[in-house]
């Protein structure tokens, strides 16, 4: 856990939501979460019309 300055014993007495906070917060990936517009197009398309939800 160098990328996060942890040593290996706090790492392993550590909670997994404490290891996840860190991962979340620390080090996020970038454009994680967001869609392109062109697939955001192929959502709306998807779902135009389609009062059921089915596919």
């Amino acid at each position: 856990m160098k990328q996060f300055q942890i040593a290996p014993s706090e790492f392993w007495a550590m909670p997994p939501r404490h290891f996840w906070w860190l991962v979340e917060t620390l080090n996020p990936a970038k454009g994680a979460g967001r869609l392109s517009e062109a697939d955001k197009r192929e959502f709306v398309g998807w779902l135009d019309g389609n009062d059921t939800g089915g596919f």
